[in-house]
């Protein structure tokens, strides 16, 4: 399992390296909720994020993140002394990307505390509860439990169902967020036609939350790799902090 967690990671990375070469704040999300698994609590969340965000901690050039406005007016409320808890944004248009990037250590983390087959509830509301201190509309989080219970299937076993059975589920979507839910549509899509990793990716497009969503899952789903898979910015020091990230979960 832990060997799939790194390359589930890898994937994400890379696809969020395809731009530029170097990853971006995508990435930095994933990278400021693993370091906190030690200590996990909102509080540790809270202010990893706004490490990376105020001083470039978890980030490929060392420099302050461009979180998107959702994330930020969450950070604003943490600096001035708002419980974390208490610094969701619960409005209609407050649903954003990042909501599904900060579920990924999140489902890490659940995946060895929570016995699934037994407590799956259980593990989606503790995603969904660390989500709510940036995120707090039901529409992002219905979406980071969606992708979590993706990660938990795929990691578990390849296979399609769980995507059909997502897909089906986001077809009769009707609300707020309808952006973001077009977002997790078009990375299921991108998944289930492909039939390697690099086609995959190809279909993903150019926009950068999809790719990074499909890069995240379908190297769970496939073998194959680029040849540049595991050249990616900074992947010894990645490597490093997701191995300590999982050792530290008790």
């Amino acid at each position: 399992m832990k060997k799939k967690m790194l390359e589930s990671l890898y994937g994400f990375v890379y696809a969020d390296s395809l731009a530029t070469g170097c990853w971006g704040e995508r990435s930095s999300l994933l990278l400021a909720g693993l370091d906190s698994f030690s200590y996990l609590s909102a509080y540790s969340l809270m202010k990893n994020l706004d490490r990376a965000w105020r001083h470039g901690a978890y980030t490929c050039k060392d420099q302050p993140c461009d979180f998107d406005p959702v994330l930020v007016k969450a950070l604003e409320g943490f600096e001035r002394g708002v419980h974390p808890m208490e610094c969701g944004m619960r409005g209609r248009i407050h649903n954003s990307p990042s909501a599904l990037m900060r579920a990924w250590p999140l489902s890490i983390y659940a995946l060895k505390v929570f016995n699934l087959k037994r407590d799956q509830e259980e593990a989606e509301v503790f995603v969904r509860r660390y989500i709510s201190t940036s995120h707090a509309h039901e529409t992002s989080l219905w979406l980071a439990s969606l992708y979590s219970r993706l990660l938990w299937d795929l990691l578990e076993k390849p296979k399609t169902k769980p995507l059909l059975e997502a897909l089906k589920e986001l077809e009769g979507f009707e609300g707020a967020g309808e952006d973001l839910v077009e977002l997790m549509k078009d990375s299921l899509k991108a998944l289930i036609r492909a039939e390697s990793f690099e086609e995959a990716l190809k279909l993903a497009g150019s926009n950068r939350d999809v790719q990074v969503i499909v890069g995240s899952l379908a190297s769970l789903i496939f073998q194959d790799r680029p040849e540049d898979f595991y050249h990616i910015y900074k992947l010894k020091e990645i490597r490093g902090l997701a191995l300590g990230a999982w050792l530290s979960i008790r």
